[in-house]
């Protein structure tokens, strides 16, 4: 039998077991399987693929050169790359302003599975764009991420890791105080 894991639709490499007997001279246990139609033969009986192939032609021998030939098959779903989190507003981290403040992200993902704001998981509008609201005064530190069906990013905190992205900015609705002005009258003489 030939068996591709695993079955879910998305992943980020497929990988084809076979499963073999021979009651006479047996399988060996070198140069047994090929995944390619016989050019390269490996001891293994299972191999991973990281990118979509067609047309893998799988072939086992047995002890005294007998092969068997499975059917042509063709690997699908496979996705190694990580979404892209862009923040669209606000554009300047560290920014200051003075009234609320909606942040928005876009997400370049055709398989995406969920998108998550400071942690939370958030609506994802069918432009992949996700936003937030901001009312309170002070500094606001956001983080936006994404993963998608496939399971990528494989791990977000690593250094350039486009499926995590951060900015900060503050709300400051306040105007500022001016004190008591105390007005005297000088007198110069005149």
């Amino acid at each position: 039998t030939v068996a591709v894991t695993p079955e879910s639709a998305w992943s980020r490499s497929r990988i084809i077991t076979i499963t073999a007997t021979d009651t006479e001279s047996g399988i060996p246990s070198t140069g047994a399987y090929s995944f390619d139609g016989g050019s390269t033969w490996q001891d293994g009986n299972s191999k991973e693929y990281t990118a979509a192939a067609s047309g893998i032609i799988i072939m086992v021998k047995d002890a005294v050169g007998n092969i068997h030939t499975h059917e042509s098959i063709t690997i699908t779903g496979i996705d190694r790359d990580d979404p892209v989190v862009t923040i669209t507003n606000p554009t300047e981290d560290g920014g200051f302003y003075d009234a609320d403040v909606t942040m928005t992200a876009h997400v370049e993902e055709p398989h995406l599975a969920w998108v998550k704001i400071d942690g939370e998981t958030a609506t994802v509008d069918a432009g992949n764009n996700v936003s937030k609201s901001y009312t309170s005064e002070g500094t606001h530190a956001v983080t936006v991420e994404a993963a998608d069906l496939a399971g990528n990013p494989e791990d977000s905190s690593a250094a350039g890791c486009s499926s995590k992205k951060s900015i900060s900015f503050t709300i400051d609705k306040t105007a500022p105080a001016i004190g008591n002005l105390k007005w005297a009258l000088v007198n110069d003489g005149t």
